[in-house]
């Protein structure tokens, strides 16, 4: 009879406890304590970029570099107007006269390609499906990306073409 006394009274507590936090509105602490977890109205967070190496073309006539979630190209940014997440860095083709990488920015993982190096030309930008963001840029042909652990591997292919 002791023991079901006992388990009545935990029992209670227990109950009790769970009767307080219901009546308090979700994400809220009880008095005198912080909450563990923000709730998801929180502002947005910024992600810390990491800043690559600057990485010379091949020929060594240009040099780009990622910093603060931009992507520069000789000291000129040329990624767009906000800092975003650099996932890939930027990777040369092969004459030194393109550069793609990817970038998060907002949930949505984008391919990046500068298909040539004048100071009025913009990155085309490829919506990339779930789970392509982390593989690596191999260019295949002057307007031709493929994404994957290897060229001969890919996961998503962008191509383009010029004028």
């Amino acid at each position: 009879m002791r023991i079901f006394g006992v388990a009545i009274s935990v029992l209670g507590l227990f109950t009790q406890k769970h009767a307080d936090a219901a009546s308090r509105p979700s994400g809220v602490a009880p008095p005198g304590k912080v909450p563990h977890r923000q709730p998801r109205r929180a502002g947005r967070r910024s992600v810390p970029t990491p800043t690559f190496a600057r990485r010379p073309c091949p020929l060594g006539r240009h040099l780009a570099a990622v910093q603060d979630g931009a992507v520069f190209l000789d000291g000129r940014r040329v990624s767009g107007g906000r800092a975003v997440h650099v996932i890939v860095p930027p990777t040369w083709r092969a004459d030194g006269g393109a550069l793609a990488w990817i970038e998060r920015d907002e949930g949505v993982t984008r391919l990046q390609v500068l298909p040539d190096l004048y100071p009025e030309t913009r990155p085309l930008s490829f919506a990339l499906p779930p789970g392509v963001g982390s593989d690596l840029v191999h260019w295949s042909s002057p307007t031709k990306v493929v994404l994957g652990p290897h060229v001969l591997a890919p996961r998503a292919v962008a191509s383009w073409s010029d004028g």
